[in-house]
């Protein structure tokens, strides 16, 4: 039975790498199609631009869409209505903007089959530069621009005969370089070059099934015979392969070869403190290093350390002794070789070797986030792994969180006010990443909760747990962010199918459960109503208001109604931008056409100001070159499949991974989730990831016996 155990686990594992392989090939594939294509179109090879476009400014859909005296917008229709014959509307350009030769200006719909209009530019004292006149048609038109090479501050558009006719604009676009793309080009491209692709594949596959695969066949087979002399037949074929597969697996491998360096790397120090120190005491140093970590992060957060290159260099040393120290901290035995050979931990050292080689062609301060996270959370991964209860870490990281969630809601109270129609920062700088906060607290204590049951003193240890918890939905209800809410509705959805599976643990005391629960939720509810009126007034009336550098306010209240507040409270909503505003399409094209196989880190602006990317796999392709999606897709995959067939048999500290991962990727698609180094979210995302290192799929949450190698007699104490 153990045998046939093996064998089909075997089966499964290779099954499974076969998957893998397969989407890792056909996404690499497309990628390289996408790069091919991309370059072709730009018209040179430019590795860190495929589409070599040039100075491009979109003009965003506020700017297409805001009345003047003669233009008056009609948001039912979508268009202008053109009060007078001759009618002029102008617009802002970039400040530096010079050598701009083409316009692009799409007409969604038009009164008439044709409009005469006049271009006219103006310079920095408002003089006219040229005025170049045109046939505006509906549809596509480019107009080549005819003008002395001065920096341009203002466009304008005057139509001529035009009164009382009705004109809609898609799109306007200002370029250096003519367009070469579009999505029709660009889709027939790339299905003819994927086609191509997916044809040398198959032609590959089947020389390499046909020629390569009988000599390797041939070698296996004679090596098994080499290895097993003397075993019959049936037990080669009953259990024995398999054995032997896995050894060889564990022998000379590359992860093999990174543990070594781990261990030659940490070992001797940890020896060293291990000698000099009691169980306690390291405990306590590490819980106390994990609470000054977070805190770390979202000070560098909003001081800005995360984002300027000279701090950023020293903040990503420091991020890297804490995370050596709790490594020496928490090391218990000797170092042994761990079975890493999964799809989880090879797509994470694969998305770190390639943010370290962007780093390398990248000519920026701003980097190094590949060495700290293989180096440093490697090595605490690694050490984390051959602890003897290794759940016992994230039980300290959770704690560490809730401490450090009660110091940030004390924060909140006294310093930081809930504006009246504006989302909350929280003590973030922006509301989408106070979001995140409060939806990674909720994971934490979503997780806490789960495992009261059977307590002692039930009702005593629910309290905190359940006040966190709401806190938290509070939280995320005052950010306002979309994602936050789809956050939250996943993380209590996982909650609930969790603890359907594990009803017997709760079902024979639901009763005590039910009302420890609602006595908790009273207090609960309390403590709510004592935070928001806080919020709300005591900042104020004790004269502690503090408002962050470079802090970006939003609303989700329409333009419209932003207006009538502002009227109601003048000044309420100064520098405070609707999210209904927020053109995604246009800040992720803004990023999408300046992408790189090597990555960038250069500042993309539009209309003078620095824009962000709103999307944490454009930002990350963007960063670190498009191949950086592969093992950033491979991860998230791995991460959400395993969890959900963790959520049938596994234990707390496998949902505590799985909502983790769960929250992470709710705010990946309108959002850049990914602050390197700057949110405790992101951390717990790739380092909490590493639990699942070594028992990937499996029941027991210690040592996996017989997958290891550990060679103490070079280690001895």
């Amino acid at each position: 039975m153990d045998r046939g155990n093996k064998m089909q686990e075997e089966k499964r594992r290779n099954t499974r790498y076969k998957k893998i392989k397969i989407f890792t090939i056909l996404l690499t594939g497309f990628l390289l199609c996408y790069a091919a294509v991309m370059m072709h179109i730009g018209g040179s090879v430019n590795i860190r631009e495929l589409l070599s476009s040039g100075r491009v400014y979109d003009f965003s859909r506020e700017e297409l869409q805001s009345s003047s005296r003669n233009w008056q917008y009609s948001e039912e229709e979508q268009g202008y209505w053109i009060q007078k014959n001759s009618a002029l509307k102008k617009w802002k350009i970039e400040k530096k903007a010079t050598g701009w030769c083409f316009l692009y200006v799409t007409v969604k719909e038009m009164s008439q089959e044709a409009m005469d209009i006049r271009i006219i530019y103006y310079n920095k004292t408002g003089g006219k530069v040229i005025e170049q006149p045109h046939t505006l048609t509906k549809g596509e038109n480019i107009i080549i621009l005819q003008y002395p090479g001065e920096e341009l501050y203002r466009m304008g558009i005057r139509i001529y005969g035009g009164k009382d006719q009705f004109l809609s604009i898609q799109s306007m676009q200002l370029r250096e370089n003519a367009l070469g793309f579009s999505m029709r080009r660009f889709g027939k491209l790339m299905a003819v070059s994927y086609l191509g692709f997916l044809v040398v594949l198959a032609v590959f596959w089947l020389i390499r099934k046909r020629y390569l695969d009988i000599p390797r066949n041939i070698d296996r087979t004679v090596a098994q015979k080499q290895h097993y002399k003397g075993i019959c037949l049936e037990e080669l074929q009953g259990g024995a392969i398999s054995d032997y597969q896995a050894e060889k697996n564990n022998r000379g491998n590359c992860l093999e070869a990174l543990q070594e360096i781990y261990q030659i790397l940490i070992e001797d120090v940890c020896k060293w403190v291990h000698h000099r120190t009691v169980p306690k005491g390291r405990e306590v140093s590490r819980k106390l290093l994990w609470c000054f970590l977070f805190l770390w992060m979202i000070a560098a957060n909003l001081l800005g350390w995360c984002t300027d290159g000279q701090a950023h260099r020293y903040y990503m040393l420091s991020l890297s002794m804490i995370f050596l120290m709790i490594a020496v901290l928490a090391w218990e035995r000797p170092l042994c070789y761990l079975n890493w050979k999964n799809p989880l931990c090879l797509a994470w050292l694969w998305l770190w070797i390639g943010t370290l080689l962007s780093d390398v062609f990248v000519v920026s301060d701003y980097k190094w986030h590949g060495i700290p996270m293989l180096l440093a959370c490697g090595i605490l991964i690694f050490v984390w792994n051959n602890m003897k209860y290794p759940r016992k870490m994230i039980a300290e990281i959770s704690w560490a969180l809730e401490v450090d969630f009660g110091i940030a809601v004390l924060f909140c109270m006294i310093y930081r006010t809930k504006k009246l129609a504006v989302c909350y920062n929280g003590i973030f700088p922006d509301s989408q990443q106070f979001s995140m906060y409060a939806a990674l607290m909720l994971a934490v204590f979503l997780v806490e909760i789960s495992g009261l049951t059977g307590e002692k003193k039930l009702f005593k240890k629910s309290v905190w747990p359940i006040t966190g918890a709401a806190l938290s939905l509070f939280f995320l209800q005052r950010a306002g962010s979309r994602s936050g809410f789809a956050a939250a509705a996943v993380l209590l959805g996982i909650f609930a199918v969790w603890n359907f599976y594990n009803r017997k643990n709760w079902l024979w005391e639901w009763k005590i459960l039910a009302v420890s629960g609602l006595k908790a939720g009273i207090i609960a509810f309390l403590c709510v109503c004592v935070v928001h009126v806080s919020t709300k007034y005591l900042p104020e009336t004790l004269g502690t208001e503090w408002n962050f550098e470079q802090e970006h306010l939003v609303s989700n209240l329409q333009p419209e109604q932003m207006a009538e507040f502002d009227a109601l409270q003048p000044g309420l909503m100064k520098d405070v931008q609707s999210v209904k505003d927020t053109d995604y399409s246009m800040y992720w094209k803004n990023y999408i056409r300046r992408f790189g196989l090597t990555g960038s880190n250069q500042e993309i602006r539009l209309r003078r100001e620095s824009i962000p990317s709103d999307n944490t796999y454009i930002q990350m392709m963007y960063r670190s070159g498009i191949f950086i999606l592969i093992p950033f897709l491979l991860l998230q995959i791995s991460l959400i499949w395993n969890g959900i067939k963790q959520l049938k048999k596994g234990t707390r500290e496998d949902m505590w991974v799985f909502m983790i991962g769960a929250v992470f990727l709710c705010f990946c698609f309108v959002t850049d989730a990914d602050v390197p180094a700057g949110h405790p979210l992101w951390f717990c995302y790739y380092a909490g990831v590493g639990y699942w290192f070594h028992n990937y799929g499996q029941k027991d949450s210690g040592r996996v016996k017989g997958k290891q190698i550990c060679r103490s007699n070079q280690w001895n104490e």
